[in-house]
């Protein structure tokens, strides 16, 4: 992985409001269990989940603070999911879909919503595809990929499509386009997922 400096919250107005819109989606903070899968500095913690009825944050980086795990989150995800967790929060500035597959798999029945940061257009669009994307869309050869950026949308829409053999159904996904950004490098996501 090639060491880069992280832009955070480019659009914090923004992603305060896809996360409020969340919390609203699931009748209040008091009834929102949440588990950032990116926890980062506690921004969004303070700014949307202080007082949620649960929160855990997991992030690579050792940050003090309570409720907090330090580790890979697709490794440490599977001793975390025995509470039922109502929102993901995936504000990943490459790839969240990876992890947000594996919840999805690891997910018991019923209904959750998930508000995602995806940076992965920003590698497309310079020519870069991780291995993941690769295999979902099934170009599991293809190295750069610079002309994936004009399916982006489709890509999104085969990794969601995907969700199907964990009988998830999106039953309505919202997109932004952060204003402080680039146009659509990178995008934020809110979905509301039901496991059968």
């Amino acid at each position: 992985m090639t060491p880069h400096k992280q832009i955070d919250h480019t659009s914090l107005r923004q992603k305060i409001d896809l996360r409020q819109w969340a919390i609203a989606e699931l009748g209040g903070l008091d009834q929102t269990r949440v588990l950032e899968l990116f926890g980062g500095t506690g921004v969004l913690y303070d700014a949307c989940y202080h007082g949620a009825a649960e929160h855990l944050s997991i992030d690579c980086a050792d940050r003090p603070g309570t409720n907090r795990l330090q580790g890979d989150n697709r490794i440490l995800l599977p001793s975390v999911m025995e509470t039922e967790w109502n929102l993901f929060d995936a504000d990943s500035y490459s790839n969240p879909w990876a992890v947000l597959t594996d919840v999805c798999r690891l997910r018991e029945p019923g209904r959750f919503l998930a508000v995602v940061t995806c940076g992965i257009l920003r590698g497309l669009k310079n020519g870069y595809s991780n291995a993941f994307i690769r295999t979902r869309i099934g170009f599991h050869d293809l190295r750069p990929a610079p002309l994936l950026n004009r399916w982006y949308d489709d890509v999104i829409r085969w990794v969601l499509h995907d969700w199907n053999g964990f009988q998830i159904t999106v039953e309505r996904a919202v997109r932004i386009t952060p204003k402080r950004f680039p146009p659509s490098e990178v995008t934020y996501w809110g979905l509301i997922l039901r496991k059968e």
